[in-house]
């Protein structure tokens, strides 16, 4: 703020010390004590967060704070006037603007809770541009954060099925780990973007000198164009991608698939392949290298399959990198590059129903269209920039779309006159194929991993039904007696144990999200409204783990009776 502001001390009709700025009160004059006071009754909902923007003397922050002891609420203060960095505690924290951004939304306050924005008094008048950014900053992640807990409700189950199921291929496929650092080549990594389209002669009559990574149904758009990737990597968890995979005609590519993708894709590519688990997988990784002791990967990622490309790309070379069809925007009103089966033409009532907005664009001045959901990508590239190593050769050569913060942009024929000029295609993918992609065949010890899981997952319904049969007990009572609590106390942590050790796992994740959002504190909470709301979150718990073990019991079953038919056929 470069803007000279002139802060005076007076004090109010009725004695307590306010503040004017620039001569505007941002406390009342009259009774800045009554006024927080029905600031905070205007804007209080129980156990949500609040980010509060103006502290002054205090007086909306002291009120807002007493309102949320009893809750796990947080408070952020911002104030461009005032020093607030020296308060911090348990449930507040003094920030400067700068300090804002989503990342650190995510890290102080977390994804389940609502958050509230209060400004106070006349801030949005003394610097209106503070606060149109710090609104907008708050929105991008409240709008990302839906599309994420979306995300998780509506596939999380899928994914710990689809998990389950791709194990069935552990002994026929390998791990990326085979792949790690083994190449200094420049990588293309194509991805489905309207933009690709314009590129694939280039790309064509350079492809031997780069490894070329396809993203998901970008393969379709290749393959039409006469080019053949090196690696063809999926996270496509949804049975209704299997389309993009069916009948392609490939020769030398080498499938990359992620544990969470759908497994009837794995089964349509029908060679051996190399798996990854995403970085949230890292429980499992340790009980999967222990039981069958090898080497697994994990790869950070993000809500787009060409968001682990790019981390595939890192993982096995040293050489730059070169991001085509990344768009994430509906360039030329296409969703897709031509020959992708997803393509949609993009009129008045999509962008209504997407809630389409313009953005920031690839160009200098340039604003394009995009959504939330392409958004979210975005975003998860520019965090990828901050974790992955020697990002200065991590290029966007889309030449259209949006703007990807931290990542250089040149042209596709700049990056092929000083990347890929001299290279050769120092790998030949048939011999690597047969080096490193040797199915072992070899079923006991997956067959052991799942009958072990099998006895976790009897254990763990054997505790959960206790624990409902207690809940049953207490709920007339309408309160817990301290023998029940501590038996429900021994009997939970077990069941946390067994819940991040087994294959339910993956779908843990939802189950916690409905509980921390779906039983929301009510205002004025009697302890009898408190008890009874408890009660019905535990029961919550209790029944959605029990109904997942059941669902991850069986599926496990049939795995069982698949291995066991195909091994004695």
């Amino acid at each position: 703020m470069s803007k000279i502001y002139k802060k005076e001390s007076l004090f109010s009709k009725n004695g307590y010390e306010i503040f004017t700025i620039n001569n505007l009160f941002i406390h009342s004059k009259y009774d800045p004590i009554r006024e927080a006071e029905v600031i905070v009754e205007k804007n209080f909902t129980p156990d949500v967060h609040y980010l509060l923007f103006g502290y002054g003397k205090g007086y909306i922050f002291n009120k807002l704070l007493m309102n949320i002891k009893e809750s796990t609420a947080k408070i952020l203060i911002i104030d461009p006037f005032f020093d607030v960095t020296n308060l911090q505690g348990e449930k507040f924290k003094g920030v400067t603007i700068n300090q804002i951004t989503e990342s650190f939304l995510l890290h102080y306050f977390g994804t389940t809770k609502e958050i509230k924005c209060i400004i106070s008094p006349n801030y949005d008048k003394l610097c209106p541009v503070e606060v149109k950014k710090v609104l907008k900053i708050l929105k991008d992640f409240i709008s990302i954060k839906r599309i994420s807990n979306n995300t998780i409700r509506k596939d999380a189950l899928m994914w710990n099925l689809n998990y389950i199921n791709n194990l069935y291929y552990l002994p026929r496929d390998k791990s990326i780990k085979i792949l790690n650092n083994k190449f200094n080549l420049p990588v293309v990594i194509a991805s489905g973007g309207p933009s690709l389209q314009k590129q694939l002669q280039l790309l064509k009559r350079n492809r031997e000198k780069c490894i070329l990574i396809a993203a998901g149904s970008t393969i379709n758009s290749l393959l039409a164009a006469e080019i053949e990737p090196d690696f063809l990597i999926s996270v496509d968890g949804k049975n209704e991608n299997l389309n993009h995979y069916k009948d392609l005609n490939m020769k030398n590519t080498i499938f990359v698939y992620s544990f969470q993708s759908f497994s009837g894709i794995r089964e349509v590519i029908n060679q051996p392949s190399l798996y990854f688990l995403g970085e949230d997988m890292h429980n499992q990784k340790v009980k999967l290298e222990d039981t069958f002791k090898t080497d697994f990967a994990c790869l950070s990622g993000g809500g787009s399959v060409a968001n682990y490309a790019l981390t595939f790309a890192r993982y096995i070379s040293s050489g730059p990198i070169a991001l085509l069809g990344q768009d994430l925007a509906y360039t030329d009103s296409k969703s897709h590059a031509d020959n992708n089966i997803g393509q949609v033409q993009i009129d008045e009532s999509f962008i209504a129903e997407r809630k389409a907005f313009y953005t920031e664009g690839y160009y200098e001045n340039e604003k394009v269209l995009t959504d939330y959901a392409f958004f979210s990508m975005k975003r998860s590239f520019e965090h990828l920039m901050e974790i992955l190593p020697q990002i200065k050769t991590i290029f966007n050569c889309t030449e259209g779309g949006i703007n990807i913060e931290k990542m250089n942009k040149i042209s596709f024929l700049s990056f092929i006159e000083n990347y890929m000029k001299n290279s050769n295609h120092q790998f030949d993918l048939n011999l690597l194929k047969k080096d490193i992609l040797k199915p072992s065949q070899d079923y006991s010890s997956l067959l052991k991993f799942f009958k072990e899981e099998l006895k976790e997952l009897n254990k763990l319904k054997s505790l959960l039904k206790n624990n409902l049969r207690i809940l049953g007990i207490d709920r007339g009572k309408n309160y817990y007696s301290s023998n029940n609590l501590k038996q429900l106390d021994i009997n939970d942590k077990k069941i946390n144990k067994i819940s991040v050790n087994t294959c339910i796992s993956p779908a843990m994740s939802l189950i916690n999200l409905e509980v921390l959002t779906r039983f929301k504190q009510g205002k004025n909470e009697t302890n009898l409204e408190k008890f009874q709301r408890v009660n019905n979150q535990s029961e919550f718990l209790y029944k959605s783990i029990l109904e997942l073990s059941e669902k991850v019991s069986d599926e496990i079953n049939k795995i069982i009776s698949k291995i066991k038919f195909n091994t004695q056929n």
